[in-house]
């Protein structure tokens, strides 16, 4: 129980006193057309949650991150809406509760919107000043950005209710103190910015969870009868957050099923050291992800670590990768009792509570957001990086990697501008108790001293060892020590060929794939790989070779199913089908990343040397398949473009890869490979990537410009990422606060039908697998809007702004299950794909100005000129 106590004496008709609501009749929210659960009741549970998820930390970490009085700070996070604007908000949408609308009929409503004066996020942040400001600006960032407080600077303003509420408001935290066990004159101690950052995002997540439907219907005649300590615990535990059993000694082969390697071992007995920066440097396909994670797994059985978050370059995460760190979390913690999993996809979200923001139709009703917050998950990059730019709920995703191991992965394929945010990441995340193990094949000496902020120049850059593991131990010194690996990694010699005649190409994969040989074409652009493969299938309609198109441009689950069709067949566990007949596999990045294929013979659009060079690593991958290659093979790479002569003189010489790439390294690139006939790996990765990135001057005019404009991006960009960095700034959304520059990027879901109608009450559609959905405007079954929800979204298309359908009103059908944005932003679209493949808006209408759309299950989402 409580025991509010009762501010009666405060209400009366008395023309010489103030009326003011009593503090149990001021809500917290509605509950239909009933008042809901009240503000102090809202208030106590969010802190009873805060002090659960505090104690879901190490001890060694919470101690330092979570000073005494955080729990408190978070209950006092909905004081604001103790003010007459936000009840009369609530109040006038009831009926009856005549004398509650009485007492407020001076009040305006409208005052206590999001952008007015009497927010209660602003009311509750000119509060907390009085214990003092920078803990008023925490409280106030709990719905995700700096409330607008205008001119005002204390809670004694007429808008609030003047010195009646004030007294009432204060009443509320004095009660607050009372009920978390704090005497009535303490004052949370003054935060360290990486305290207050995290607390920040703390304060959010609780009070996500106690909004949530477990506590929706608690009445303050019925306290007395709840246990409400035991219901905090069920509803954090339901929200995702289990604390991490005891994790027991294991070997690493106990862990993966194989005997350790030299690299392997090497991080692992570095690891015992404690929390750091590691940087692996190491070829690719020699077990730097297992590598990554046993080193997690010592800091987590020393309960030095609390989770992990597991980095990769873009979106194009692929199942393969879940099922790693799937089978990793099992081993990990056999007890299934602990059910403790991986967020996967979107059948977590079933499982899982955690209020309206992240509830079918929130913003964080993602798997890319949400898995942030899960004690172990594979996500983005990019999701990490927002941590420290200036978006909405940028703090959610700080407490959601606080005391982690955070391994990213791949990072050599990071532009300057996520360059400049990962530098920025680091150092926000060391004082946060986290562990950053930085996995690269081709990272030059200039970007790891970036990273790590040391000189590395005791040895020539190109004759650094290799494999090569550098550490800085965040629990004493930071001094870096570097240690080399005698890997005794067989060499392997890659056949190079430079070529400017695509049609050449095409005749060579056929003939290779009609040898037998499983031929990998990777191109730079999605409209590319697409006219390849149609070029390919069109030249040979009556062979016996397969054909296969991977790319980002295909509905989620049609991806997911051919992802797993192709890894199975270029992969280890292929060798029975290899030998049956050739294959040509088109695609783009997403096949020089995260997949685990081994192909036979390579061919490749000209890119950046480090993407070449992770091209190359999905050639002739596996030692295991060598037996079932085709007679008298060897690694093979056939790399296309322009020859030297017209990159110098015609600007348009890269094509569309110049839009993709700069093309200055493009250029520099060109050098390194154009009269390249062999290239031993991984002797030479550290020579051709310093050789393509060393800084010279250019006497060519045309290069010399290429150098220039590539200059001014990259000034341009690091400004951008400083913008964004800046917590002084206007919080932007977060599809403009990109962490990869470029105008490509896919920030656009598409949601194709193939028929559709509405009417008042919802709509129908059916999606492009067929599925038939009623979709109705209002669902009050949680458990029906999620079927729906992970329904829309397996079905939906990620592409970008410049080639989306127009946005379309009728996406607000859709808004309670799919975040559809607002004035600023519409990240969700919908248009009709009619049985031709053409996609028009849902009446027939055209829906774009510049390019005819389309769609296939084969060549995913196409766009052409009109």
């Amino acid at each position: 129980m409580l025991g509010i106590k009762s501010n009666n004496q405060l209400v009366n008709n008395n023309n010489n006193e103030a009326v003011i609501l009593p503090l149990e009749r001021c809500i917290a929210k509605t509950n239909g057309d009933k008042p809901g659960i009240s503000v102090m009741t809202h208030c106590y549970i969010t802190g009873l949650v805060a002090r659960e998820l505090i104690d879901q930390f190490p001890e060694s970490i919470k101690s330092d991150l979570f000073p005494p009085g955080t729990d408190l700070l978070a209950a006092c996070h909905d004081v604001g809406k103790v003010s007459p604007c936000f009840q009369k908000l609530l109040y006038q949408k009831l009926d009856g509760y005549e004398n509650e609308k009485k007492i407020l009929a001076p009040y305006d409503a409208t005052l206590a919107g999001r952008d007015q004066v009497a927010f209660h996020g602003s009311v509750s942040q000119i509060c907390l000043y009085q214990w003092h400001e920078e803990l008023g600006k925490i409280v106030g960032l709990h719905h995700g950005f700096s409330p607008n407080i205008g001119y005002l600077q204390n809670d004694n303003n007429e808008l609030f209710g003047g010195s009646p509420w004030q007294e009432l408001r204060n009443s509320l935290i004095i009660q607050l103190k009372n009920c978390l066990g704090y005497k009535e004159d303490f004052i949370p101690h003054d935060m360290k910015m990486y305290q207050a950052e995290i607390i920040a995002g703390l304060i959010t997540v609780a009070d996500w969870i106690a909004s949530g439907s477990y506590f929706e219907n608690i009445g303050e005649d019925t306290l007395c009868n709840i246990d409400l300590h035991k219901l905090v615990k069920e509803a954090v535990v339901s929200a995702g957050f289990r604390p991490l059993p005891p994790i027991k000694q294991m070997d690493f082969s106990a862990l993966f099923s194989f005997t350790w390697n030299p690299l392997q071992q090497k991080l692992a007995e570095t690891a015992q050291k404690g929390p750091g920066i590691y940087v692996v440097e190491a070829p690719m396909g020699i077990g730097k992800t297992e590598a990554a994670l046993f080193c997690a797994y010592t800091l987590l059985r020393d309960v030095k670590a609390r989770g992990i978050y597991f980095a990769l370059p873009t979106r194009l995460t692929s199942d393969k990768m879940y099922e790693r760190m799937q089978d990793f979390i099992n081993r990990l913690v056999p007890d299934q009792k602990q059910n403790v999993q991986l967020l996967h996809n979107l059948a977590w979200l079933y499982q899982t509570e955690l209020g309206v923001d992240a509830s079918p139709g929130g913003s964080w009703f993602t798997s890319a957001k949400r898995s942030i917050l899960a004690p172990f998950a594979v996500g983005t990059i990019d999701q990490a990086l927002m941590a420290v730019l200036n978006v909405k709920h940028s703090f959610v995703r700080t407490f959601g990697l606080a005391g982690k191991v955070v391994i990213l992965d791949e990072v050599h394929s990071y532009d300057t501008y996520t360059g400049t945010i990962i530098n920025r990441l680091i150092k926000e995340l060391i004082p946060l108790h986290c562990t950053i193990i930085i996995l690269s094949a081709t990272l030059t000496a200039r970007q790891k001293t970036e990273l790590l902020e040391t000189a590395t120049s005791y040895y020539l850059p190109e004759t650094a060892p290799y494999p090569l593991i550098s550490a800085q131990y965040t629990n004493v010194q930071p001094v870096l020590n570097e240690l080399f690996v005698d890997h005794g990694i067989q060499q392997k010699n890659v056949k190079v060929a430079y070529s400017d005649d695509t049609d050449m190409a095409i005749e060579k994969a056929l003939e290779k794939a009609d040898q037998g040989y499983q031929v990998l074409w990777v191109e730079n652009t999605v409209a590319e790989a697409q006219d390849i493969f149609c070029t390919l299938k069109a030249r040979c309609q009556h062979s016996n070779i397969d054909f296969g198109l991977l790319h980002s441009r295909f509905t989620v689950k049609e991806r997911h199913e051919k992802e797993a069709i192709w890894v199975s067949l270029y992969g280890k566990k292929g060798i029975r089908e290899r030998s049956s007949n050739g294959r040509i596999l088109v695609g783009t990045q997403v096949l020089e990343q995260s997949l685990d294929i081994d192909s036979d013979f390579l061919i490749s659009r000209l890119c950046p040397s480090d993407m070449i060079l992770q091209r190359i690593g999905r050639l002739w991958r596996h030692d295991v398949l060598n037996g079932s290659r085709p007679k008298g093979a060897s690694p093979e790479l056939l790399l296309l473009g322009p020859k030297a002569e017209n990159a110098i003189k015609e600007k348009d010489a890269f094509g569309s890869s110049g839009i993709i790439y700069s093309p200055y390294v493009l250029y520099r690139s060109l050098e390194q490979w154009y009269r390249c006939e062999t290239i031993i790996i991984p002797e030479q990765i550290r020579k051709i990537l310093e050789a393509t990135y060393a800084e010279r001057e250019e006497s060519i005019p045309l290069i010399h410009q290429y150098k220039q404009n590539l200059i001014k991006i990259k000034e341009k960009l690091e400004r951008l990422a400083n913008v964004g960095l800046s917590r002084a700034l206007q919080t932007l959304p977060e599809i403009q606060a990109q962490t990869r520059y470029s105008e490509e990027n896919d920030t656009i879901q598409v949601l194709l039908v193939k028929a559709f109608t509405s009417n008042a009450t919802g709509a129908k559609v059916t999606l492009l697998d067929d599925t038939e959905l009623e979709i109705p405007s209002v669902s009050s079954d949680k458990s029906q809007r999620k079927e729906i929800a992970s329904n829309l979204l397996v079905n939906c298309i990620q592409v970008s702004d410049r080639i989306a359908p127009i946005f379309n009103v009728n996406v607000a059908n859709f808004k309670e299950y799919v975040f559809i944005g607002d004035c600023d932003e519409h990240p969700f679209r919908v248009a009709m794909l009619n049985r031709d493949g053409k996609i028009t808006g849902l009446f027939g209408e055209a829906v774009h100005q510049r390019y005819n759309l389309s769609y296939s299950e084969e060549l995913g989402y196409k766009y052409e000129n009109l």
